[in-house]
């Protein structure tokens, strides 16, 4: 970020990065292609946002703040042109796909809900409770960051390390490590 004095300075907080981002249109800054939106409502759902209708009781909720991210499985052309459509309208949809395929898909879902204060839905679920909330989120064309609004995550922490002491698995053992480093270490931000 850019500082507004002299010198360095250092600020971590909780939060996730992974290797997902929008298409070049959802960009606002078209010199750097990163959309970066503070308070921003966020949608976790697991499986492909077919329909735009899928989306209208999350972008009313969302219509106060004129802002809302979605991380699914991915989105039909038609959701698309239609989030496009709001985009032009000046409302800020940024549809991300989820990273990772199968249980580690799944899993990670869940831990972005942790930290978003989220739920994830299925597709057609129209529960605007499950929404998430993300206190920073800086999206680019291959990564998505993202720091939490979940001060205290340390219960979801300990559940992760417990899982990590039972596997059995080297595979499993790495993946549940890097989580472990991104929840316990979070996003830093150097100024």
């Amino acid at each position: 970020k850019e500082s507004k004095v002299n010198g360095l300075s250092y600020e971590s907080t909780k939060g996730l990065r992974f290797d997902n981002g929008v298409p070049p249109f959802f960009c606002k800054d078209k010199g750097t292609m990163r959309t970066i939106v503070n308070d921003c409502p966020v949608l976790l759902v697991d499986g492909e946002v077919s329909s735009p209708k899928q989306l209208i009781p999350f972008v009313k909720a969302s219509e106060g703040v004129q802002k809302l991210a979605i991380v699914a499985d991915g989105f039909s052309d038609l959701t698309m042109d239609l989030m496009a459509m709001s985009v032009a309208r000046g409302f800020i949809v940024l549809p991300i796909k989820a990273p990772y395929y199968g249980m580690r898909r799944e899993s990670f879902m869940k831990d972005l809900a942790v930290v978003l204060g989220a739920k994830v839905i299925k597709p057609g679920t129209d529960d605007v409770a499950s929404l998430g909330s993300a206190k920073t989120l800086n999206v680019g064309l291959n990564e998505t960051i993202v720091t939490g609004s979940v001060e205290d995550i340390s219960e979801h922490v300990a559940q992760v390390e417990r899982e990590l002491a039972e596997s059995t698995s080297e595979f499993d053992g790495t993946q549940l490590r890097d989580l472990l480093a991104q929840l316990t270490s979070g996003v830093a931000t150097i100024k």
